[in-house]
């Protein structure tokens, strides 16, 4: 295979790989912009599905699993009820547990904020080190403080920004495919092959 036609080959492959991804990336987030309440619920459902097998297979293991100790299998075991218990929580009440996880994810952002702040205070050097670690403190306490007020609208958000960001994404490598489409073109162009040789 000629240098050319290896450059044509990986231009085709990258022109594919991104024309995938874009399409992928863009049906993705125009979902999540038009039904991001049933996208969270489906979501939900996925984990605790996901929960439930993780459940089963940690189960199995634990019954069928030849290397593992009794001790080992005790704990696998036990791992696996404990996560087939909670899948099975999720998917019997999914608005309840996409709350939790709201309320959760308030709690690990105020706690980082306070750890960001305690950091802030306690460096040594720079002032402004301090001043921006306190302000990021503040900051994550705040949206922790909105997650925990209003959870469900916040999560609402939290799938528009994800939709966007897949959207931008999407676009970009729908240019990417068009620009490696058009590079591939030019490889086969006779005039760049002619220029090529001269040089």
């Amino acid at each position: 295979m000629s240098e050319r036609q290896l450059a044509r080959s990986v231009l085709s492959t990258w022109k594919t790989m991104a024309l995938v991804g874009g399409i992928v990336a863009l049906i993705i987030g125009l979902v999540l912009v038009f039904w991001p309440g049933k996208t969270l619920l489906v979501l939900g459902a996925l984990v605790g599905i996901w929960l439930v097998v993780l459940g089963i297979i940690r189960i199995a293991d634990a019954v069928i699993g030849r290397q593992a100790t009794g001790t080992s299998r005790g704990f696998s075991a036990l791992a696996g009820a404990i996560y087939l218990i909670a899948g099975i929580i999720v998917l019997a009440n999914l608005h309840a547990s996409l709350k939790f996880v709201a309320v959760v994810l308030g709690l690990f952002w105020i706690f980082g904020g306070l750890s960001e702040i305690i950091a802030g205070f306690t460096r040594v050097r720079g002032a402004g080190g301090k001043a921006l670690a306190v302000l990021m403190g503040l900051v994550d306490i705040a949206l922790g403080i909105v997650i925990l007020v209003w959870p469900g609208p916040t999560l609402i958000v939290l799938v528009w920004i994800a939709a966007l960001w897949l959207i931008v994404i999407g676009l970009l490598q729908l240019w990417f495919a068009y620009q490696a489409g058009k590079a591939a073109k030019e490889a086969d162009n006779p005039a760049y092959h002619v220029v090529d040789e001269q040089f």
